[in-house]
């Protein structure tokens, strides 16, 4: 229902353009040719024409293909377009040609880290520390983060802590040791990591994020609420933002409210299967159940793998009565995620309520089978037995209930 993942500091388009002037700077070139050549460059990339920015650096190259620097420069452009493997190409190609220069190392483990390839990003950025140990912040925050998504997250966080001892301050170490809190399930720790690193950047968006994501999984929606709030302030189009507040007015029970913050996510994307699932939640709880079964409709016509859109779209067949319908979505549900509990019950439930007890029957006995002893689901069971006169069974499973032996 909402975007349940941890955000960690993103690399800064600034940081990059400011690492190709300083490269295009260093370069040894005539006046003539870095009035041609650093001008074209800087000028494209200052207005965002980055394809025209690497063709500027592509003929370059054909030039000089020797020049480790430009393929430097050029990895550096095609992680601002987000085209990672011919960013790790050409950093590749700058280390080759160069491997005593540890931004080179630095930057290929940054690509891998956003490619998911955590384990070769370990390996240079361990390169980058044996060239260069003053880059320990930078680098092991980035170490901590690989840790910590490769599931090895004690040392991720030794490694982060060894880090935070020489500069305690750095809200980047702070919010990578809280993500490692939050993937080990320690919500409060996350948050106190989080909460400090946002005294030192108080205007960090991801830490907002963070914190909002840590209340949403201990149940503090109200709390959630309030860090999604700021942080749509200073982000006041975010889809994701205002997907997520819409979730926690969701939890709150706050539908009207809910609807209104989601509506306006769907205007800025009106295809956002988040929201749309989101605004099918609120329209089922408003009674808005027709509707409800459109918007189901059309993120399933997109995803016929939503489970969790069939399911709701048959409460919103069963609530209108159309009960053979419902029963279609829950079994296409069940049929993606056949140990999906509520799916089953749901399914349960509608059968017993157009009279089909046996069936209704067999179905929570699946569920007690494999040792499901809801409360819930036996008192089901009990009005099955009852009507199909096993009052006997019946009341044992009432008995079960209460307690009773």
């Amino acid at each position: 229902m909402n975007n349940s993942s941890f955000s960690f500091i993103q690399i800064n388009n600034i940081e990059i353009f400011k690492h190709i002037v300083l490269v295009l700077i260093k370069e040894e070139s005539t006046f003539e040719r870095l009035n041609y050549y650093f001008s074209r460059v800087t000028f494209n990339l200052f207005f965002r024409n980055y394809e025209a920015a690497a063709k500027n650096i592509q003929i370059r190259i054909q030039n000089n293909p020797k020049k480790p620097e430009l393929y430097f420069i050029l990895g550096l452009i095609f992680i601002i377009t987000n085209d990672l493997a011919k960013a790790e190409e050409n950093l590749k190609q700058a280390v080759k040609l160069n491997n005593k220069n540890e931004l080179y190392n630095f930057w290929l483990g940054r690509v891998l880290l956003l490619k998911g390839e955590y384990e070769k990003a370990l390996i240079e950025f361990e390169k980058t520390l044996k060239l260069n140990p003053d880059m320990n912040e930078s680098v092991n925050s980035l170490m901590g983060l690989c840790l910590c998504r490769l599931n090895k997250v004690k040392e991720a966080i030794k490694t982060l802590e060894e880090a935070l001892n020489k500069k305690p301050q750095s809200s980047t170490l702070l919010n990578n040791k809280g993500i490692c809190f939050l993937k080990m399930g320690k919500y409060k720790k996350a948050i106190e990591c989080f909460k400090l690193a946002l005294e030192y950047s108080p205007n960090d968006i991801t830490l907002l994020l963070n914190i909002g994501l840590c209340f949403n999984k201990i149940e503090e929606h109200n709390k959630a609420l309030q860090y999604y709030k700021k942080a749509l302030k200073k982000l006041p189009q975010d889809v994701d933002i205002l997907n997520n507040i819409g979730y926690c007015l969701i939890k709150l029970e706050r539908f009207n409210e809910a609807i209104d913050y989601i509506n306006k996510g769907l205007t800025i994307d009106p295809e956002n299967n988040e929201l749309l699932i989101n605004k099918g939640s609120c329209l089922y709880n408003l009674g808005f159940f027709d509707e409800g079964i459109d918007i189901y409709k059309k993120i399933l016509l997109k995803n016929p793998n939503d489970a969790v859109s069939w399911n709701n779209q048959g409460l919103c067949y069963e609530k209108r009565k159309m009960y053979e319908k419902a029963l279609d979505c829950y079994s296409n549900a069940i049929t993606l995620q056949p140990e999906n509990v509520s799916f089953i019950i749901n399914k349960g439930c509608c059968l017993l309520h157009t009279g089909r007890f046996e069936e209704a029957l067999e179905t929570f006995d699946i569920l007690l089978n494999n040792k499901n002893y809801d409360i819930k689901i036996l008192k089901y069971k009990a009005i099955c037995l009852e009507h199909l006169d096993q009052h006997d069974k019946a009341l044992e499973c009432y008995n079960k209930v209460l307690g009773i032996k």
